[in-house]
């Protein structure tokens, strides 16, 4: 179940950064839970948001909820440290086995993104996602609403 709220998501959680064009930031009742906050552009968000509440995937980037203030939708997300872009391969090689984890976890993200009949075409290596803790997850590309 999504959560859709009407007003500002700043008035529930604090801004600390701006990262990859999301705001981080923390929840006002929980202070070491990072979220992403994200605007979105696309004028059917709202009704996007039913395909949202079916997603549970553990190689999913969670949605916490949206938020409508005025004509402006936003999306609250789990945080994931750094996208699979920002790896600097060339400086720091990755080894075989690491290369095979990110591709076996966004596989299993894809799998289960296709199994809902939902489109992956706009997945490129900005939607994966990795965190300090080794997850990997597909992230933003269903928000590209």
């Amino acid at each position: 179940m999504i959560r859709i709220l009407l007003g500002d998501p700043l008035d529930d959680y604090n801004y600390v950064s701006c990262h990859g064009g999301d705001l981080v930031a923390t929840g006002k009742a929980s202070y070491f839970k990072l979220v992403n906050i994200r605007q979105c552009h696309s004028p059917d968000a709202i009704e996007q948001s039913r395909l949202l509440s079916r997603i549970h995937s553990p190689n999913i980037a969670t949605v916490y909820g949206l938020y409508c203030d005025g004509n402006k939708i936003f999306v609250v997300t789990e945080h994931l440290d750094i996208f699979l872009s920002q790896l600097e391969v060339r400086k720091y090689e990755l080894e075989e086995w690491e290369m095979a984890t990110i591709i076996a976890e966004v596989l299993k993200g894809i799998a289960y993104i296709s199994s809902l009949k939902l489109s992956c075409r706009n997945l490129s290596g900005a939607n994966i996602k990795l965190s300090l803790d080794g997850d990997i997850k597909l992230s933003k590309f269903i928000l590209t609403l």
